[in-house]
């Protein structure tokens, strides 16, 4: 399956309409006037996360007709793609639709943040911007700092510096809880200072991040 996914990354797809026929290997409309119009390339299309799929093979016999041999549902994790790789007007488009991603409810924000993990460091600069919009949703801004924190490396580390300075305790929260994850020395210092002053929630989120991501807790949280 990730061989033949591979190979078709750069093939046109098409919008799904219900009704569609398969003829001869390909799909096509009721109405037979009707000129099907791709949606672009299958990796620029499809979403970043889950996905569930189904192999198509026609088989054409020699008296006519054909046998259309159909899998399973396949489980896919589509991986995103190397926004460097992207022109400029294409890699807005995808940090763009992660974003709104983020805002939608608190279940697509997510499976956004699982997205942006795969992303990694590439796209940490975004998700700093889009968390200093304050007006964005609640559920969406703890989710990216959430994806933030997931995401080791030097912007990860002062864009969750700006946010233990944060009035938001849950922002501070999922620092505290998440921030571990870093495995720098720097960031552990933030955590605990902030959990010192803090106390509350934002300490017992520090003492259950280091025990569940270092197995191990600093003493001057204990």
């Amino acid at each position: 399956v990730r061989f033949a996914l591979e190979n078709i990354r750069g093939q046109k797809a098409f919008d799904y309409k219900k009704g569609f026929e398969v003829f001869e290997g390909y799909p096509r409309p009721k109405e037979k006037d009707v000129t099907l119009v791709s949606a672009g390339t299958l990796e620029r299309v499809i979403s970043p996360g889950s996905a569930t799929a189904k192999l198509m093979l026609y088989l054409p016999r020699e008296n006519g007709g054909g046998i259309l041999l159909s899998s399973n549902a396949l489980e896919l994790q589509i991986a995103p793609p190397q926004l460097a790789s992207l022109d400029p007007a294409a890699r807005q488009a995808a940090v763009a639709e992660l974003l709104k991603q983020f805002d939608s409810d608190a279940f697509s924000a997510r499976e956004a943040h699982h997205a942006a993990v795969r992303y990694g460091a590439q796209v940490v600069p975004d998700l700093a911007a889009a968390l200093k919009v304050k007006k964005r949703p609640e559920h969406s801004r703890l989710w990216l700092a959430t994806a933030i924190a997931e995401i080791p490396g030097e912007n990860s580390i002062a864009a969750l510096k700006e946010l233990l300075a944060e009035d938001n305790g849950g922002l501070r929260g999922v620092v505290a809880y998440y921030g571990p994850r870093q495995k720098n020395e720097q960031m552990d210092k933030l955590i605990i200072s902030s959990a010192q002053t803090s106390g509350g929630a934002v300490l017992s989120y520090a003492l259950l991040g280091f025990l569940v991501h270092r197995n191990t807790v600093p003493p001057e949280l204990l």
